[in-house]
C-alpha cells in the first residue's frame, strides 16, 4: 500500500489506533505506516508527537474519564457495576488438549463439550451518577427495582477505546 492509501485508509482512526501503529506496537507496521501515522497525529495535536509519551498521556486521559460516571462524566459516583472486556475465546492447540487430557480418550477431547478457552480478559467499572442512575433504573415489582445498562452503554466506556484497538471485544459481565 502506498503513503495516499494509508492515509485515506488511517484518517479516521482514533488517536489511540494511530499511536499504536506510530509506536509499530504488534511489530507488524511498515515505515510508511508509522511515517503516516505520525503525520496524521503530528496534523491533529498541531505539534511533532513523541508517541510513547502521547500514548501515555491519553491513557491518563481515559483513566481519568473512566472515573467519573461512563455517561455523563459527572465526577459524583453513586453507583458502579464491574464489567469485563475479554479477547475472543480461541480453540486450544490440538497438542494443548492431548496435554491437558492425559489419561482421557480422543473422544473424550474432542467430543461434545470440549470449551473454547479464554486468553485474558480486563475488569472495569461501569460507573453512574444520581441522574443518570435514575434515568437507568426500572420498577420490576413493588418494591424491586432494576438498573438497567445496555451493551451500548458499556462499549461506550471511557476505556474501551484503549482495550477494544487491544483485542479486547468481548463483553462480559461480572456478577
Amino acid at each position: 500500500m502506498n503513503k495516499g492509501e494509508l492515509h485515506t485508509l488511517y484518517e479516521n482512526k482514533s488517536n489511540i489506533e494511530l499511536l499504536l501503529i506510530a509506536m509499530n506496537y504488534d511489530g507488524g507496521c511498515t515505515d510508511d505506516a508509522v511515517e503516516v501515522a505520525n503525520s496524521l497525529l503530528s496534523s491533529r495535536y498541531k505539534c511533532i508527537v513523541n508517541p510513547q509519551l502521547k500514548f501515555g498521556e491519553e491513557v491518563a486521559r481515559l483513566q481519568k474519564l473512566s472515573q467519573a460516571c461512563s455517561v455523563c462524566q459527572n465526577p459524583s459516583v453513586v453507583s458502579s457495576r464491574g464489567f469485563s472486556l475479554c479477547k475472543e475465546p480461541r480453540m486450544p492447540e490440538i497438542g494443548e488438549l492431548f496435554a491437558s487430557t492425559c489419561g482421557a480418550t480422543l473422544a473424550e477431547a474432542v467430543g461434545v463439550g470440549f470449551k473454547l478457552e479464554r486468553d485474558d480478559c480486563v475488569d472495569l467499572k461501569f460507573r453512574l451518577c444520581q441522574r443518570c442512575l435514575v434515568e437507568r433504573t426500572q420498577k420490576t415489582g413493588s418494591c424491586n427495582e432494576r438498573v438497567i445498562i445496555g451493551w451500548e452503554d458499556y462499549y461506550a466506556h471511557p476505556l474501551c477505546e484503549l482495550f477494544l484497538v487491544l483485542g479486547y471485544t468481548e463483553l462480559c459481565m461480572s456478577e
